[in-house]
């Protein structure tokens, strides 16, 4: 369904002349769209390529922080000049290999935002980090920073500092990088031994330890400058202060323990500046498409080696919940070169300017109103069942009841796309074109390179997306991401439901399509959904997104948790959950060769638990229409199904991928 919406933007935008185009927010498109495709068409293995693309980088890259390995002088002289500077390139890159941030609803106030300050998202799962089975996954790794350095290296003519290598001989280039490469690999399992697994993740009382003024937030760490981060991410003057808004450490021990790295004098300031270099590097270079040959003569091992690493803006996720986008893999759909180069060019904007493809493809899609209208209607059946499924459960008590039926009142619906984004005229653009009023500069790309243009683009995500959003009235009506995307998702922060256009596709939907088919897919997603708002996360805020306390009204949480549910409606919560816990926890991927992984219970048992009860609640409001309505007919060519089997196989169908 994504490669599908994908292609057809980029027709558009491939049948389209500039001149054409009425929205600026369509130009800016067109403008990266041409660039990335250009960009794309160039052959990487080109010598001159090569060379152009990392002197484009380097260029940022030495002015903005510098690179000691190569000798090119660290920028930051203290710590508090390198928290500085790892909030301004955050600011204009998207990522930080040592800290990283989000800005959302108070957890305590959703009528007003706050700035989060997190560990860093890893460049694997963190069980590649601190588990033994996946040693040769770290090793290879470490040969794709050898490489990476060593191509940076060679074709901008820069020569190795070889203190930071000192057990490497004198001239032998690839031992040097190699040694660098598993010190980078050793600091980051450090990082990852600190940081908090997914498991620890989903007490919010927990990640909630507000500062109202950077003064006090100084005062928590020796070394760990992080007012100097947020002066970064927000471009704030040394005299500026906070401005009615909070800033929030979600995982104080993990800070601690950096904390602990810097005033151990373990590493300087220059080898954390070249930690910052390489993963700089890491981040930018496979998005630019520069071509990275392997220093050994052998070839990338499938699932070992990548040529090329996760955009940064992929792995930091988006909310309370840091809800991901799964990136298109348009090999695994069409074997056609080209069509794989266009569909990964609107997939990079999806990311970077998500309202811009999702304002396109919403103004395109002649039935987007039709659509609209029984997309509400189908979640408002759902919705209605799902209340009377609460009502039969025999573990929660009736205050408790009460408060999760106001979280299904209270919740906020967006359904396909935000009309205070879009506007409520298609023919009208000021409104999309005042919202993108950031990306201005990619009005006129003549004198631009591509790395140019992605500049622009991620900058302009980040102010417009983040940080230029923190001081203003929180909204429980944001997206989070475009309305393009083949996703759903659910904000506990927020106690809001989204629904983008493109999940109303198939696999999952069509307005065309028997009931039995869209309440299975569609419907099931919806259920899935709102299910969360009733698991182990959702249920610990209210109706209206914040903590919740004992009382109605009352954020004065439990001293270990916040939840709508008393403690006896808790403990009956968790038996069930952990029921669920031990079902996951026996499904496993056997392997021939190799480890074989199975499913962690605790993990995904949000998951899992929103699948059950989301998929039930939709079967339950398939039900209801047809005793209302009448039954479905039987489908030509499969009459020996009832539309109640139809249903299921469906459901099934919609998981199936490649």
């Amino acid at each position: 369904a994504q490669y599908q919406i994908n292609l057809g933007l980029a027709d558009y935008f491939d049948s389209n002349k500039l001149d054409k185009l009425k929205a600026d927010t369509e130009k800016y498109q067109k403008n990266y769209f041409d660039a990335c495709v250009a960009d794309g068409q160039q052959v990487p293995e080109d010598p001159e390529v090569r060379k152009a693309k990392w002197t484009d980088l380097s260029k940022d890259l030495h002015t903005d922080l510098g690179f000691p390995l190569v000798g090119k002088a660290g920028v930051p002289k203290d710590a508090s000049d390198l928290f500085q500077k790892m909030g301004m390139m955050e600011r204009m890159y998207t990522g930080s290999p040592l800290a990283t941030s989000f800005v959302t609803a108070d957890f305590k106030n959703s009528e007003k935002n706050a700035l989060y300050l997190n560990q860093p998202p890893l460049q694997f799962t963190r069980d590649y980090f601190v588990k033994p089975q996946y040693i040769t996954n770290l090793q290879a790794y470490a040969k794709d920073i050898r490489d990476l350095i060593l191509a940076y290296a060679d074709n901008l003519g820069l020569k190795l500092d070889y203190t930071y290598c000192p057990d490497a001989v004198e001239g032998d280039d690839k031992q040097c990088a190699q040694q660098v490469a598993e010190w980078a690999v050793n600091l980051e399992r450090s990082i990852a031994m600190a940081s908090w697994p997914d498991t620890e993740l989903r007490n919010y009382k927990q990640q909630y330890t507000p500062f109202s003024s950077l003064d006090s937030l100084d005062k928590m760490f020796k070394q760990v400058k992080l007012s100097s981060y947020v002066r970064g991410l927000l471009q704030m003057t040394p005299a500026d202060e906070l401005n009615g808004f909070n800033v929030v450490i979600s995982q104080p021990t993990y800070f601690t323990a950096l904390d602990g790295l810097f005033d151990s004098y373990a590493y300087s300031i220059a080898d954390f500046n070249n930690y910052l270099a390489i993963h700089w590097l890491l981040d930018n270079a496979g998005e630019y498409g520069i071509d990275i040959p392997s220093a050994d003569d052998e070839k990338k091992a499938s699932g070992k080696r990548r040529e090329e690493f996760d955009r940064f803006i992929i792995r930091r996720g988006h909310g309370a919940r840091r809800i991901r986008r799964r990136p298109l893999n348009s090999k695994a759909v069409t074997d056609n070169p080209d069509d794989q180069l266009r569909t990964d060019c609107i997939d990079a904007l999806m990311d970077y300017m998500p309202y811009g493809p999702g304002y396109t493809y919403v103004r395109n899609r002649d039935d987007k109103y039709d659509v609209r209208a029984d997309a509400k209607n189908m979640t408002e059946n759902i919705i209605a069942q799902f209340s009377g499924m609460m009502d039969s459960l025999d573990w929660i008590d009736k205050k408790s009841l009460t408060r999760a039926h106001a979280k299904s009142k209270e919740l906020k619906r967006n359904y396909l796309w935000p009309d205070s984004v879009f506007g409520l005229d298609f023919d009208n653009f000021d409104t999309i074109d005042a919202y993108h009023h950031r990306y201005v500069m990619l009005g006129d790309t003549t004198n631009m390179t591509f790395w140019d243009i992605l500049k622009q683009l991620k900058t302009a995500l980040m102010a417009t997306e983040q940080f230029d959003i923190v001081a203003l009235p929180g909204d429980r009506e944001n997206f989070l991401q475009s309305p393009a995307v083949v996703n759903a998702w659910y904000q506990p922060e927020r106690n809001s439901i989204t629904f983008p256009f493109g999940i109303l596709n198939p696999p999952y939907y069509d307005l065309l399509y028997p009931q039995a088919y869209n309440y299975a897919g569609q419907g099931g997603t919806a259920g899935h959904e709102l299910t969360h708002g009733y698991d182990d996360e959702g249920t610990q805020f209210d109706e209206f997104g914040s903590l919740a306390g004992p009382e109605p009204g009352s954020s004065a949480c439990e001293f270990t948790h916040c939840s709508i549910l008393d403690d006896d409606s808790r403990s009956g919560f968790t038996d069930m959950a952990q029921c669920v816990v031990q079902q996951f926890n026996s499904q496993c991927c056997p392997l021939k060769t190799g480890n074989v992984r199975c499913a962690n219970g605790d993990t995904t048992q949000g998951e899992n638990i929103a699948d059950i009860g989301g998929e039930q609640a939709a079967y339950r409001a398939y039900n209801a229409l047809v005793a209302d309505m009448g039954p479905e007919m039987r489908l030509p060519g499969l009459e020996r199904y009832s539309p109640q089997q139809i249903f299921w196989m469906t459901y099934g169908v919609s998981w199936c991928m490649k």
